[in-house]
C-alpha cells in the first residue's frame, strides 16, 4: 500500500503530465496551424501569426486549456481518492494555469483569452478532481 502523501505527490505530477499532453494534443490537431516555414523558433514571425488569428482559433487554445485542466485534475483526483488530500486536483489545475500564463507572456494573445483561461481552467480542474475522486477503483 502506497502512503497517501506519496500518492498525492505522484498524483499531482502525473496529472500535470496528462494535462500538458492533452493540451498539446488538442493544439496539435487544431485546424489552425502555422504557415509553412514558421515555427515557434521563428520568434517574431510566430508571434505575428499568433496575433493575427481569428476568435475561433483562440477558442481552440481556450478549449485546450480547459481540456488540460479537466483531464489532469481528473487523473489527480482519481489517484488521490480515499485520502484527505482533496486540494491535490486544484494544485494540478493551478500548475497548468501557470504554464498557460507562460504561453500568454511569450506570445501575442488577446486579454480576454488570458482571463477566460485562468477562470475556466480552475473550474475545469475543480470538476475534473470532483469526478476523479468519485470514480470507482479500476482494480482493488
Amino acid at each position: 500500500m502506497i502512503p497517501p502523501q506519496i500518492r498525492a505527490i505522484v498524483g499531482v505530477l502525473v496529472g500535470i503530465a496528462v494535462g500538458f499532453m492533452t493540451m498539446q494534443a488538442v493544439q496539435h490537431f487544431s485546424p489552425y496551424q502555422p504557415p509553412e516555414g514558421i515555427t515557434i523558433e521563428s520568434g517574431s514571425a510566430f508571434n505575428e501569426w499568433v496575433g493575427s488569428l481569428s476568435v475561433e482559433a483562440y477558442l481552440y487554445f481556450l478549449g485546450s486549456f480547459f481540456a488540460a485542466g479537466l483531464t489532469g485534475s481528473f487523473v489527480t483526483g482519481w489517484m488521490t481518492r480515499g485520502t484527505r488530500y482533496t486540494v491535490a486536483p486544484l494544485l494540478t489545475g493551478f500548475v497548468l494555469i501557470i504554464l498557460a500564463i507562460g504561453v500568454f507572456l511569450a506570445f501575442n494573445h488577446p486579454e480576454w483569452l488570458t482571463y477566460a483561461s485562468c477562470i475556466g481552467t480552475m473550474l475545469a480542474a475543480a470538476a475534473g478532481g470532483w469526478l476523479g475522486r468519485r470514480m470507482p477503483a479500476l482494480m482493488n
